[in-house]
């Protein structure tokens, strides 16, 4: 209510709140990031039934590996070279820029040029798909998946 009025005034056509709704959307907007989630088809399924097991028990400690990541932690991910690698013949290098219950926010600093992965882009990859790209380096390749192949 206003002294001069007597009217009561809605916070919605003050100014102030206009200014503060126009500043929280910069701050939500830009590099939104990309989004990786849980693999669709779980690759342990589709080994040949003897190495079942080995690959249930590798993907369990890479899920482990992943849920320890911190902030500035740096990782490899181009499903070639370990993980826990980045440096040497890493292809695709990225740092821990966020963690949140079952994912882990990326920013890449290096990557191939027409990869999916763009310089300084920033991608949430779920905790599973973190640990698939490591069963990919593996070994435990899904049908017609190349292990050369730099996604």
């Amino acid at each position: 209510m206003t002294l001069a009025t007597g009217r009561l005034t809605s916070p919605f056509t003050s100014s102030w709140f206009l200014l503060a709704v126009a500043l929280a959307g910069c701050a939500t907007t830009g590099r939104s990031g990309h989004k990786v989630g849980k693999p669709k088809v779980d690759r342990c399924a589709t080994q040949p039934e003897n190495v079942r097991k080995a690959c249930h028990q590798s993907a369990e400690e890479t899920l482990q590996y992943a849920r320890r990541l911190a902030v500035d932690d740096q990782i490899c991910i181009d499903g070639v070279h370990r993980i826990e690698e980045p440096r040497g013949g890493c292809v695709i290098r990225a740092f821990v820029s966020s963690t949140a219950s079952n994912g882990v926010k990326l920013e890449i600093r290096e990557a191939p040029s027409g990869s999916k992965y763009e310089v300084m882009s920033e991608w949430w990859f779920a905790e599973e798909a973190i640990a698939d790209v490591q069963l990919r380096v593996f070994g435990y390749l899904l049908a017609g998946e190349s292990p050369d192949a730099i996604p």
